[in-house]
C-alpha cells in the first residue's frame, strides 16, 4: 500500500515512503476524539541523527543531515500535493533524543516550503508542531518567518509550538 517519491539532484536518489488512505484508529483531531473512518495519508522518512546515539556530531553530521532534511520534508510536500491533499502536519525531524539541531531542522523547512513556491496547483496548509521551538529558535525569528508566509504562530501550552501556514 505504498509508492515512493523519488527526489533527485542530492547526489543519490532520495525517497520518502507513501501510504495513502490509512485509517486513523487512536488520538485526538483538531477539536477532540477522531471520528470512526477518519482516513489520512502518511509519509515516512528517515534522517542521521546528528546527535544522540550517533557516532557523528557538529559540522560534519550537519552536512550529511542537511540535505536529509530537505529531502524529507520536500518529498512530504509533494507527496501531500501530489495525493490533492490540503493540509500538511510536520514535525520536527530527529530533534529529540537523535538530537538535530532545531535550528537546522527549521531552515531545512524552509528551503523546503522555497522550493515548493509557484509548484502547487492548490493551496497547502502546513502545520509545524515543535516543542521548545521559542527556546532554542526564538519567538521573534519564529514569527516573522511565519508570518512571511501567510501563517500564524501558535502556543498551545507549556513548551508546545505549532507554526501554522494557510496558503
Amino acid at each position: 500500500v505504498g509508492e515512493v517519491a523519488q527526489l533527485h539532484g542530492f547526489g543519490v536518489d532520495l525517497g520518502v515512503g507513501v501510504h495513502d488512505g490509512v485509517e486513523v484508529a487512536l488520538g485526538a483531531g483538531w477539536d477532540g476524539a477522531v471520528s470512526p473512518g477518519t482516513r489520512i495519508a502518511q509519509v515516512f522518512t528517515s534522517t542521521l541523527a546528528a546527535g544522540g546515539y550517533s557516532t557523528g556530531s557538529g559540522e560534519a553530521a550537519e552536512e550529511i543531515c542537511r540535505p536529509l532534511l530537505r529531502a524529507a520534508y520536500l518529498g512530504t510536500l509533494l507527496a501531500a500535493a501530489g495525493l490533492g491533499k490540503h493540509r500538511v502536519v510536520l514535525t520536527m525531524i530527529g530533534c529529540g533524543v537523535f538530537g538535530n539541531p532545531h535550528p537546522l531542522i527549521w531552515e531545512s523547512l524552509g528551503w523546503a516550503l522555497d522550493q515548493t513556491d509557484g509548484l502547487l496547483s492548490a493551496p497547502l496548509e502546513v502545520v509545524l508542531n515543535g516543542r521548545e521551538l521559542n527556546t532554542t529558535l526564538g519567538r521573534g525569528p519564529l514569527e516573522r518567518a511565519t508570518a512571511a508566509r501567510g501563517g500564524v504562530l501558535l502556543e498551545t501550552g507549556g513548551d508546545r509550538t505549532v507554526a501554522g501556514r494557510r496558503g
